[in-house]
């Protein structure tokens, strides 16, 4: 795209044409203050916080609605836009209501942050506040405070632009204008909780949230959604050392990270409030069952009894053992999975990608449930079956005297009655899973593994953009990371797996399998990259 020269305070840039002058600023290290600009919607120009001066024109310029062109020269810091922006804060806060102690956006807030930049104004309002309604539910997740809003419409665009809806306006005029829902009609979509990312002011928060941890308690990880093959960016809000707060949860809040490539600014609420199985029902430790019912045992014990039979039926016939894995395990988890059955002699090995959830729209949300089917289908290659529903019903026909089933709740995949059918004649079921489902009461064996926030590693997205996930906090409880989980089987039945890390196992993958070729996790880098083959 052609580039033009502009100069913004005094520093030139050569900025794309097309692009406006916010957007230009950022480039010199210049964020010029604004309320109702959004990257991914419309211009509305109403909240007049982005002023500037330009050369040429006779009044300040809104710096959102002014677009670059050659030659142009702005300034953003002079007296003459230090007082509009200081007498724009003072009209948005005639009737703002004196709430940043008990406002849930408080250390997040654009109109707490502006004041203190460039308002410090001593106040002149003598009448009384015009009062509105305060913390409406207008929706399952979002609350409304039409009192703190500063009518900047980025909510109301959102609706009709994102979501193709028409469930937010601004009614009444002047001093009384409000945004609110439409009649009783509730504010309810599958992108909704998006609307208090982008809200600037504590007029719109997440109901979820409200009044659980003060932002500033929290600390930000960088991962990717579970929810399906989208695999869209997002950051986990969390904190551990303040466990009075939330009823001693961890994870407080999921919210969009910006990816061009995938899912932009947004992410569905499937998502958003989708991870509360990271902290509820939990597996805690390992068990076994003893005379019908689930005894603690600890991590020796379970290794050792497993290690035995693991050992006894492959040097028995290790064709009598199947081997069921999720799409939902990361690549270096389905990578060690693959290499330690393997070593064994198994081969019976597959993945099940069955999910009774198929909604799905044009938007983000992919019909395809599992963050890693790709994934999963490049590394379990070479199988002894051809699909689950194979390996199943070789189960249903006494194939099998042992099957170990790493992170797939296949009860809920295929029905209670039909797996109940599979596993009848099987001796020995071991689980291994982060969460107690439908399959853990047929299980034999339940070893606690991690969720995705609790490790390192890969997805790769329908696309076949391979993306990475950071640990936001330690395993729950005793359950460990689905691959060290395997290694230190390994070990116990005198076989050494190298690997200490999932840098070590991505090494290990990128030399065996051609589309991960030379890989590492800084090429990958923050937005992801398209895989060999994927072009």
């Amino acid at each position: 795209m052609e580039k033009v020269k502009v100069k913004i305070n005094g520093k030139t840039v050569q900025v794309e044409s097309g692009k406006n002058l916010i957007q230009a600023a950022r480039l010199v290290g210049v964020e010029i203050p604004h309320f109702c600009y959004h990257e991914g919607l419309t211009v509305a120009g109403n909240c007049r916080m982005c002023l500037v001066e330009v050369e040429g024109e006779p009044k300040l310029m809104p710096a959102c609605a002014t677009y670059v062109r050659e030659g142009l020269t702005v300034l953003t810091d002079t007296m003459k836009v230090k007082e509009a922006r200081r007498a724009v804060l003072e009209f948005l806060l005639v009737n703002h209501p004196l709430d940043c102690p008990v406002c849930d956006q408080s250390g997040e807030c654009k109109l707490q942050d502006y004041y203190m930049e460039h308002g410090k104004y001593e106040s002149r309002f003598r009448e009384k506040k015009i009062k509105r309604q305060k913390a409406k539910r207008i929706g399952p997740h979002i609350v409304l405070d039409q009192e703190r809003c500063v009518l900047c419409t980025i909510c109301i665009r959102f609706c009709r632009e994102i979501v193709g809806k028409r469930q937010l306006g601004l009614f009444s005029r002047g001093d009384y204008a409000c945004i609110d829902i439409f009649d009783i009609q509730p504010y309810d979509n599958i992108y909704s909780g998006n609307v208090a990312d982008i809200c600037p002011v504590g007029a719109l928060t997440d109901g979820d949230f409200r009044f659980l941890c003060r932002a500033w308690f929290l600390q930000s990880t960088e991962s990717i959604c579970p929810g399906c093959s989208r695999g869209c960016n997002i950051y986990l809000h969390h904190q551990e050392n303040k466990r009075y707060l939330g009823n001693g949860r961890r994870l407080f809040r999921v919210k969009p990270r910006y990816n061009p490539d995938v899912n932009k600014w947004w992410i569905c609420d499937l998502g958003r409030y989708g991870c509360t199985f990271i902290d509820q029902k939990r597996i805690h430790e390992p068990q076994k069952r003893q005379n019908g019912s689930f005894i603690p045992v600890s991590w020796n014990e379970a290794y050792f009894e497993i290690a035995q039979l693991l050992a006894s039926l492959t040097k028995r016939d290790s064709s009598s053992i199947g081997v069921i894995l999720s799409p939902h395990l990361t690549n270096e988890d389905l990578f060690v999975s693959k290499e330690f059955f393997t070593n064994l002699g198994i081969t019976d090995i597959h993945f099940s990608a069955v999910s009774p959830d198929l909604y799905h729209d044009d938007f983000l949300i992919k019909e395809d449930k599992f963050p890693n089917r790709k994934g999963a289908e490049l590394i379990i290659t070479n199988s002894g079956v051809a699909s689950t529903d194979e390996l199943l019903e070789k189960a249903k026909n006494g194939a099998y005297s042992c099957l170990f089933i790493i992170g797939q709740d296949i009860v809920k995949a295929y029905g209670e009655e039909h797996i109940l059918q599979c596993l009848k004649k099987v001796e020995t079921v071991i689980g291994q899973f982060s969460n107690e489902n439908q399959t853990t009461p047929l299980v034999n064996y339940l070893l606690p593994a991690a969720t995705f926030a609790e490790k390192c590693g890969s997805f790769i997205n329908f696309e076949g953009r391979i993306q990475k996930i950071k640990q936001a906090f330690s395993p729950l409880h005793q359950s460990k990371i689905d691959w060290q989980i395997l290694v230190e089987l390994a070990k116990e039945m005198g076989k050494i797996m190298p690997y200490n890390n999932e840098q070590d196992i991505l090494k290990k993958l990128s030399k065996e399998y051609k589309h991960f070729e030379s890989l590492d996790y800084q090429k990958i880098g923050m937005h992801g990259l398209k895989l060999n083959g994927n072009e």
